[in-house]
């Protein structure tokens, strides 16, 4: 399964759409190259701090199936938003277990598309303003 190249301009301008509740969809390129669809799953506010913990899924523009499982958690502290990377799996279909990805090229330019797509979704619903900065988990 590959995953088309994103330009550092597309990965910080892409376009964003309401999916659902608490459902977001992220295009990344024009015409679309990469889509991701954020689910969060945990949002939390201790104003001016925001947590969030999602789930999304990086895959080619127009087809779902198979795509990559990105964890990813954001927290907003001052003028940052942090982003940890904690996995990334490859998903070939619905029915199909989840196969965590070895740590190499592909697993960081996935997680670099995870954490870019969680990081527009916070900017965009929450009206949080800040740099991006991207961490990945040691124990994966």
């Amino acid at each position: 399964m590959d995953i088309p190249e994103v330009s550092e301009v597309e990965l910080e301008n892409p376009s964003f759409s309401v999916a659902g509740p608490a459902e977001y969809t992220i295009s990344f390129g024009s015409p679309c190259k990469v889509s991701a669809n954020v689910r969060m799953d945990v949002l939390m506010f201790s104003w001016p701090r925001v947590f969030s913990k999602a789930l999304v899924a990086i895959y080619r523009c127009s087809e779902f199936w198979p795509h990559f499982d990105v964890k990813v958690r954001a927290l907003s502290f001052g003028k940052s938003i942090y982003l940890l990377v904690d996995s990334v799996a490859r998903h070939n279909e619905s029915d199909a277990e989840v196969v965590p990805l070895e740590r190499g090229p592909l697993w960081l330019y996935v997680a670099k598309l995870g954490a870019a797509a969680l990081c527009k979704t916070v900017r965009e619903v929450l009206n949080v303003q800040g740099r991006c900065r991207t961490y990945t988990s040691a124990g994966t």
